[in-house]
């Protein structure tokens, strides 16, 4: 499994009970828990539109394009609805002229 940073030392500790079903699952991955806990908050953070690419990077330790990449790896995509994908659209022809 990819190396997708780790974990900030300036960060909030959360304590995290689990039943024991599904802690099995933690124990067949190579990763920290906490970590693996935290890339699943920020990508749904993310998908929701909840958190900017910036601030995955952040959280996660990544450069700008590490985070490119796990976002790819994870399929992630912002929640962006139609209106503001066709004004991003407009403003990017706007900037490249014609």
């Amino acid at each position: 499994m990819a190396d997708y940073g780790e974990p900030r030392s300036n960060a909030m500790t959360v304590t995290v009970h689990i039943p024991d079903e599904l802690a099995a699952h933690f124990q067949q991955c190579q990763e920290e828990p906490a970590h693996l806990l935290l890339q699943d908050f920020v990508l749904q953070r993310f998908a929701e539109g909840k958190m900017s690419t910036g601030q995955v990077g952040k959280a996660l330790g990544l450069s700008y394009y590490e985070v490119q990449k796990f976002l790819h790896d994870h399929n992630a995509r912002p929640d962006i609805s139609d209106e503001d994908q066709l004004e991003d659209l407009k403003n990017l022809e706007k900037l490249l002229g014609p």
